[in-house]
């Protein structure tokens, strides 16, 4: 099976399938029944399950500079971390941009290979580091967090939410990318349906509402945020550094 082929993405995507499945008994006992421990996991299945995502991360980021002003940034933190699929993306529209990718101790040598198989090695590293602990350096004019927050307990999204602003100079943008739910909580569908998939495979996790975005982007002094949702539901809300 190649790397970043078709059989790929059915690998990475069939223990969504599988998670969904055991619903009844994880709210039975309360207990995750199809928990993954990302930063505990072996490096072999780490890569299966970056590679199995890296081209849908491509495609979806290369329409971003399609809809969205990169080019005029220099300087992006991109917090998906996994294959560096964002900041790869990014890169190869935008020729002035640099990009660091920030990751789990576990998948950082894993991001540094798929990259160095690139030619944008010297555009873009990669580094470990825990967002929700504070370790984050450097000064950047743009963030971008694909599925990122919604991996998080409400605690630890507010907490990573202010380390992202701390490093965003003013009038930096942050982009978060990924499953928001209208402040229904119901809708979009698609993101409704995907917490099940949280509720089975981590706990804290789940899809948050514009509002809970809206409101921790404002603490750390965000505004101007907009909030698009794409055709198969996924959102882009964009924010400017006010301070």
């Amino acid at each position: 099976m190649a790397q970043g082929g078709p059989g790929y993405r059915v690998s990475s995507l069939s223990p969504r399938w599988e998670a969904i499945l055991k619903t009844a008994e994880t709210t039975r006992t309360r207990v995750p029944q199809a928990k993954v421990d990302y930063a505990n996991a072996f490096s072999a299945y780490l890569e299966r399950f970056f590679r199995g995502r890296h081209s849908d991360i491509l495609a979806a980021c290369k329409d971003l500079v399609i809809w969205y002003d990169f080019a005029s940034h220099r300087k992006l933190v991109d917090l998906c971390g996994e294959s560096g699929g964002v900041a790869i993306a990014l890169a190869r529209v935008c020729p002035s941009l640099h990009a660091r990718v920030i990751g789990l101790t576990s998948a950082t040598p894993i991001t540094l290979r798929i990259v160095d198989e690139t030619d944008l090695a010297r555009r873009i590293d990669g580094v470990s580091g825990n967002v929700v602990a504070g370790q984050l350096t450097g000064n950047y004019d743009v963030a971008v967090m694909r599925s990122f927050i919604q991996v998080l307990s409400p605690e630890h999204a507010g907490q990573a939410t202010n380390s992202v602003g701390r490093v965003i100079v003013p009038g930096g943008m942050v982009y978060v990318i990924g499953a928001i739910l209208d402040n229904s909580h119901i809708t979009p569908a698609e993101t409704a349906v995907l917490n099940l998939n949280f509720l089975n495979s981590n706990g804290d996790a789940q899809a948050y509402t514009e509002q809970e975005y809206d409101d921790w982007l404002f603490v750390v002094g965000f505004g101007n945020i907009q909030h698009d949702v794409q055709a198969n539901g996924i959102s882009v809300m964009i924010s400017k550094n006010q301070e």
